[in-house]
């Protein structure tokens, strides 16, 4: 084992070329190295092992008993080296491995087109998607890619806005054909309201025009809450009253109407995370790609969509 950490492989393949073609010239064409680095190659193998594998004259060479042997076994080598690249390469080629997304509560479907896509063209990818309102953490709940809104607070993360898109108000048709529609802010006050959160106290909403101007605070007590937006969604269905929603979400959950389309409750940006600090593998990397490729787009849809039912 000593030697054989000193045998060099350019040697050994030099070596076993000469042996198969029975020349050192063949060998060298073979090889598409000189004649000269061939003999220099089977001179360091046969120095490096101190025995004589090949006689060679000027006209002609003859292989030893060692050195037919020793072919034999580097043949065998040689080969189970191949074997192990073409393991590897084709490993790299199909692209497999597990891809954990974390997002908020109900945003998970805005990511299924994109992960049918890689899904598609990579079937070995699987796609664990984590919907939480916890913020996990990427080393300690083990999380390749996040969807995140708001601020960015771990500077070990890359972030990469998807799109920007304001929280609106909406109703169903029938309860604002029986409580009447809000023409300004303060009339919310008047209204039965469903607000996002877990909180006890609520703050109220900052309605910002869109035309332009300050934010007007409304002093509004929610008759329901919940920190989950299709439950919002289903109960604004339902007739229990106004509540907001990310514009995003508004196309999803229709029939809905617009309330007070000439303001917002501010706009977020949507951001995909993932991490800086370690090399992505190729899963995740597909998984990213597939994502920044088309969920901003549909998402802008979106966001388009809610901006011209404002507009109306």
């Amino acid at each position: 084992m000593q030697h054989l950490a000193t045998v060099n492989l350019l040697s050994v393949e030099a070596f076993v070329a000469v042996v198969n073609l029975g020349s050192l010239h063949q060998a060298a064409a073979q090889l598409a190295v000189s004649s000269a680095t061939i003999s220099r190659r089977l001179t360091d193998l046969e120095r490096e092992l101190g025995v004589r594998l090949v006689e060679r004259t000027t006209r002609s060479l003859r292989v030893t008993d060692l050195g037919r042997a020793f072919h034999d076994q580097c043949t065998r080598g040689l080969d189970a080296l191949a074997d192990a690249h073409d393991l590897v390469a084709s490993s790299q080629a199909r692209v497999r491995g597990t891809v954990r997304i974390s997002c908020p509560p109900n945003l998970g479907t805005l990511l299924l087109g994109a992960i049918a896509e890689v899904r598609t063209a990579h079937p070995d990818i699987q796609v664990l998607l984590v919907e939480t309102e916890r913020r996990l953490d990427q080393r300690n709940d083990d999380i390749d890619v996040f969807l995140r809104g708001g601020g960015i607070s771990d500077d070990r993360l890359v972030a990469r806005p998807l799109v920007t898109y304001p929280h609106i108000l909406v109703a169903s048709s029938a309860y604002l054909a029986a409580a009447g529609t809000p023409a300004t802010p303060a009339s919310l006050e008047a209204h039965r309201l469903i607000t996002f959160g877990n909180r006890r106290r609520f703050a109220g909403w900052d309605l910002v025009p869109l035309r332009g101007g300050s934010p007007v605070h409304v002093n509004v007590r929610p008759g329901l809450a919940s920190n989950d937006y299709a439950t919002i969604a289903h109960a604004v269905r339902t007739g229990l009253g106004i509540a907001e929603l990310p514009a995003i979400l508004y196309g999803q959950h229709a029939p809905l109407a617009r309330v007070l389309p000439q303001w917002t409750l501010g706009e977020v940006t949507l951001k995909l995370l993932f991490a800086s600090d370690r090399l992505l593998s190729k899963a995740v990397r597909a998984v990213i790609d597939a994502i920044l490729a088309s969920v901003p787009r549909s998402l802008s849809g979106l966001a388009r969509k809610a901006t011209r039912a404002a507009a109306t």
